[in-house]
């Protein structure tokens, strides 16, 4: 088992592009709907982890994981929906609870990694802030249904992993913190696209072709979407640099 400093876990592709350029990649493990992306981040030994999205696959993912590396510290990244209507796009979320829907178990966060993750974040001037997130199994879209969870779990945000990534690390003994972006607000409602996307979240061309022919008035939600996307991954990447150069404490 390979020791490495840290281990960064994204779902989509879209959430650990911007990292994987920024890393001097010395190799990369593809198995199925998963990807291992070893290399470095300065001094630092880093593994980007694509796990795809769903606690289904980050179970799948993480014990693969698990067996070829022993991470010194995890950080579970991605998108997020606000819950809350005063989160906007690309605040972060700070989980110090996470929760999962049905069972409506919880998960307390290390309290000294939330502490210094609200410290990067106020260091570098972060838009964010810090509460439970809620992992559904499904995609949360519509505002009506984000606002019933915000007030039913007490909630500021929804993800679809971040609940099983943590019980995981626990069962691995892996210290962890969970920073996510928001990309689509508690406003935004997010087009019914469950089946023309891959495990990573990448449009499958003929099934996406097909769902904007049978409703062309979601192409101009698209340019909105994508803007969401770039300023969520950008401020997560910031993040990420950020937690990995800090002086240690």
């Amino acid at each position: 088992m390979q020791k490495v400093a840290f281990a960064i876990v994204g779902a989509l592709e879209e959430e650990i592009r911007s990292l994987r350029e920024k890393m001097q990649i010395e190799i990369s493990h593809d198995d199925e709907s998963c990807q291992f992306i070893e290399g470095r981040m300065g001094e630092h030994d880093v593994v980007l982890v694509r796990s795809g999205v769903g606690s289904h696959r980050v179970e799948k993912a993480l014990p693969m994981f698990f067996e070829r590396y022993h991470p010194g510290f995890l950080l579970g990244i991605g998108f997020c929906g606000a819950t809350d209507p005063e989160l906007n796009v690309g605040d972060l979320v700070i989980a110090d609870t996470i929760s999962v829907l049905p069972k409506g178990e919880e998960i307390v966060l290390d309290a000294l990694q939330v502490k210094k993750a609200v410290s990067l974040c106020e260091e570098h001037r972060f838009r964010y802030r810090q509460g439970k997130i809620v992992t559904s199994p499904h995609v949360v879209r519509r505002q009506h249904e984000k606002a019933f969870l915000g007030t039913s779990e007490s909630a500021i945000a929804v993800d679809m992993e971040s609940f099983s990534l943590l019980q995981l690390t626990l069962q691995y003994d892996i210290p962890a913190c969970v920073v996510r972006s928001v990309f689509d607000p508690l406003e935004c409602e997010l087009p019914a696209v469950e089946g023309t996307l891959d495990s990573a979240g990448r449009p499958k061309p003929l099934p996406f072709l097909k769902f904007l022919a049978a409703d062309p008035k979601q192409i101009f939600k698209l340019p909105e979407l994508m803007y969401s996307a770039k300023k969520a991954r950008e401020v997560l990447t910031h993040f990420v640099e950020a937690w990995i150069y800090a002086k240690p404490t």
